[in-house]
């Protein structure tokens, strides 16, 4: 039976053992199939690739997971917006009002400071 199973999962063209579904199929079965064998090291050697490659599917999956809880966690932060500064918005009480620190943490100081973005990009 043990000669039956290994003809019928090995593939000709590269003499491989080659499972053709999910790697949840093959860290199931290649197990017992190494079991029912006799432990032949080569199976053993499949059932603990099965098993490293399931593993490494299982943390893949747990890092995308988490990375769609941490982006959800800042989106709802802004509520799907992105942030929108209030530079320059109290413009008339600086340089001693609040929020008087713009970009880069220059101070606003009076109106005629202001330039556009374009200038002040070239100019820090």
């Amino acid at each position: 039976a043990g000669g039956k199973v290994v003809t019928f999962l090995m593939d000709r063209d590269h003499s491989e053992c080659v499972l053709r579904g999910s790697i949840y199929d093959a860290a199931l079965v290649m197990p017992q199939i190494c079991r029912s064998t006799g432990w032949p090291r080569s199976f053993c050697v499949i059932s603990l690739r099965c098993y490293f490659f399931l593993m490494l599917n299982l943390m893949l999956q747990a890092f995308v997971l988490y990375m769609i809880v941490q982006e959800e966690l800042v989106m709802d932060k802004f509520a799907g917006q992105m942030y929108l500064c209030d530079f320059g918005a109290s413009i008339e009480t600086c340089p001693d009002g609040p929020n008087c620190i713009g970009p880069s943490g220059t101070n606003y100081q009076n109106a005629g400071r202001m330039y556009s973005y374009d200038t002040w990009a070239t100019r820090t």
